[in-house]
C-alpha cells in the first residue's frame, strides 16, 4: 500500500480552527452591523473571512484525500498487473474502463481522480520497471 490517509489529527485541527474561525467571522460580523465600523474593525473582519476560506479549502482537500486513498491504492493494485490501465495522451493523463470493468471495478469513481493522482500513479508504475 504506497498511499495512506492522512491523520485524523489534521481533521479535528482544521475542524477546530473552522469553528473558532466560523464563530470570530460571525462575531465581527454582527459588529460591523451594530455600529459604525472603524477601518481597523473592517480590517479583522476581512482578515477573519480570508482565513475561514482558507480554511475550508484545506478542509475540503482533506476530505478529498480521504476519499480518493482507497481508490488510488486500489487503481495502483491493478496498473501493476496490467500497466495500459493509464495512458498518457494529448499532455492529460486516461483510464482505460474496459480494463477497470475486466477487473470488476466501476469506473466511475477512478474517473474522478485528479490528473495528480494519477500522474501519482503513473511515476510509481515506471519506477517499479525500472
Amino acid at each position: 500500500m504506497y498511499f495512506r490517509k492522512p491523520s485524523r489529527y489534521w481533521f479535528l485541527s482544521l475542524l477546530l480552527l473552522e469553528i473558532l474561525l466560523l464563530i470570530l467571522t460571525i462575531f465581527l460580523f454582527s459588529s460591523l452591523i451594530s455600529n459604525h465600523p472603524s477601518l481597523v474593525e473592517k480590517t479583522y473582519f476581512l482578515l477573519g473571512l480570508g482565513l475561514l476560506l482558507i480554511n475550508t479549502y484545506l478542509f475540503i482537500g482533506y476530505c478529498y484525500l480521504v476519499w480518493a486513498i482507497p481508490y488510488k491504492n486500489r487503481l495502483l493494485e491493478v496498473s501493476l498487473e496490467n500497466p495500459q490501465v493509464i495512458i498518457y495522451k494529448f499532455d492529460r493523463y486516461f483510464i482505460i474502463d474496459k480494463v477497470l470493468q475486466q477487473e470488476g471495478l466501476d469506473n466511475k469513481p477512478f474517473s474522478r481522480l485528479s490528473q495528480k493522482d494519477l500522474r501519482e500513479i503513473n511515476l510509481i508504475i515506471k519506477e517499479r520497471e525500472r
